[in-house]
């Protein structure tokens, strides 16, 4: 009896131990395209793209799907219709871009991206589409914060797919754009299906209705029926199984840990609730075979009984003598095998019974103690690279929301960040800071003679140059705004920051990017401010 509750508590740790690990990797899953989504919109509320042209932000979408090879779709839609996005068939790696084709009714094209990461060559026959009408932004009414919007049929492609949008709104509270960012279901039931649950075991994510998100099983989680979708529920599951779990759903979320019958079998059933401020809503289910854990108990157990009722048939005298020979061993292992069930895993019991029935029970549980940590250390290497590489991606995305996405130089974002810490720096040392502001002269003339491919290349190129003309770690140039760039000079005085603007003033002159818009220049210039300040 000892042993059958020491098996059943190392059974329930490792349910406990995988549902855990599922947990940790779906929160970090899910984290990304919510960190995404509202980078992307603090950045159109900043530079207000929809005054110009959309695709100017083809350059910032791909280079952040390309980072994140898990992302389906990227995009930016805006209350008029207008709609661009960057793209990849799940589980492949190239990603694309779409954008509206301008012209009544709506309709969207797929375009190889061009070295700059803008819409190049159109690849696809123009398709009849309205952001307007899909659920991603039709639930944007009335909400001004980030939400996840329900599970869909992708329009392009095969799959399901979810993700998190973010509406944005004038000073009146009329919709402006929404920005948005999707996965496919497909890359969690892979995930699901990586993992160790053991011969007969599974794991699933449903909706709280029921519905299915993934599962380890290789059934559907949608049925086509002409133009309409049947998701599958847990209750109406082709594997009997998951049916069976989707009966205990009340009981197992009072209790976390429960377990469910199935064709006689025994289940330890692991349910947990995955939510987040966006409003995601999931249950995360583990179902193990108890067999798994007491098949090798039981086998030994039961030659154990047969050889001991043989021996008191024997005679009482052999009984008692047995019985004290059976008994201290047995007793050792119940011991040993609480210690297993207690996470001692490199427990092992050594062959120190003369009676071969006694000492095959105790390999027993070695086997089990052994299989225990084999699935458990396996387990956590699958879930420590899985994680690696979603740190990497993180990490990544970090890098990128520090950079402006045209220019490739420090954003808006990083430059207040800079700011505010050298602020803080300069009133603790008492030394001087010195921020120069800097503008392209009648750049609006210039983007409207030469054209925005143009505009682009002169931003990029005073960029360079203001960068260039830095020569210490700290300094640091930043895209401000538009064509205003801005520089942030530590323990700086007024000479030297007027030297430092000074030069790259006439280093962007000598750059020689041309222009013959004017009659009182031949070439791109830039007009600097500069203060200093000992905060």
């Amino acid at each position: 009896h000892n042993a059958q509750q020491s098996t059943e508590r190392a059974a329930r740790m490792f349910g406990a131990e995988l549902g855990s690990r599922i947990e940790s990797h779906l929160k970090q899953f899910i984290a990304t395209p919510s960190t995404l989504v509202k980078l992307n919109r603090q950045f159109i509320i900043r530079e207000q793209p929809q005054k110009g042209d959309v695709r100017e932000l083809a350059p910032i979408l791909y280079d952040q799907i390309r980072q994140l090879p898990y992302l389906t779709f990227m995009t930016v839609a805006f209350a008029d219709g207008r709609y661009i996005g960057s793209t990849r068939t799940p589980g492949e790696v190239e990603s694309h871009l779409i954008c509206n084709i301008e012209g009544e009714p709506l309709t969207i094209a797929h375009f190889a991206p061009d070295e700059d990461g803008k819409c190049g060559e159109q690849v696809s026959e123009p398709e009849s589409y309205d952001p307007r009408v899909r659920p991603f932004m039709t639930l944007s009414e009335g909400r001004d914060k980030p939400y996840w919007y329900p599970v869909y049929r992708h329009s392009t492609y095969n799959s399901l797919g979810t993700g998190v949008a973010a509406p944005i709104r004038d000073s009146e509270g009329n919709l402006i754009a929404l920005t948005s960012v999707d996965i496919a279901l497909e890359h969690i039931g892979n995930y699901l299906k990586s993992l160790p649950v053991g011969e007969g075991g599974l794991a699933f994510v449903i909706e709280r209705d029921g519905a299915m998100v993934a599962s380890s099983t290789d059934a559907p989680i949608y049925i086509e029926r002409g133009d309409e979708l049947d998701r599958i529920t847990i209750n109406n599951h082709p594997n009997p199984l998951l049916r069976a779990a989707g009966s205990n759903l009340e009981q197992a979320q009072d209790e976390r840990q429960s377990s469910v019958i199935h064709e006689d079998q025994r289940y330890l059933f692991d349910l947990r609730k995955l939510t987040d401020e966006h409003g995601l809503e999931l249950l995360v289910g583990v179902l193990l075979p108890e067999r798994t854990f007491t098949g090798p108990l039981i086998d030994g157990a039961r030659q154990t009984l047969i050889f001991t009722a043989l021996a008191v048939a024997i005679g009482i005298f052999a009984g008692l003598m047995l019985a004290r020979r059976i008994a201290a061993p047995v007793e050792r292992i119940s011991r040993r095998a609480d210690r297993i069930a207690l996470g001692e895993l490199e427990q092992q019991l050594e062959k120190d019974s003369p009676i071969r029935e006694v000492n095959q029970l105790g390999q027993s549980f070695s086997r089990m103690a052994g299989e225990l940590k084999r699935l458990i250390n396996n387990l956590e290497a699958r879930v420590a690279e899985r994680t690696k590489a979603l740190q990497k991606a993180n990490a990544e995305l970090e890098g990128l929301s520090m950079l402006d996405g045209l220019t490739g130089i420090a954003n808006r974002r990083r430059f207040d960040e800079v700011l505010e810490a050298e602020w803080q720096r300069s009133r603790r040392d008492g030394n001087p800071l010195a921020l120069v502001l800097c503008d392209i002269d009648h750049f609006k003339e210039f983007n409207d003679h030469f054209g925005h491919q143009k505009g682009d290349e002169a931003l990029k190129a005073v960029a360079r140059t203001l960068e260039a003309s830095l020569h210490r770690p700290a300094d640091l140039v930043a895209r401000y705004g538009g064509e205003e760039f801005a520089l942030i000079l530590p323990n700086t005085d007024l000479d030297g920051a007027f030297n430092v603007a000074e030069s790259a003033r006439k280093a962007v002159r000598h750059r020689n990017i041309k222009r013959d818009d004017l009659t009182d220049n031949d070439r791109v210039t830039i007009s600097m401010g500069v203060a200093v300040v000992i905060p």
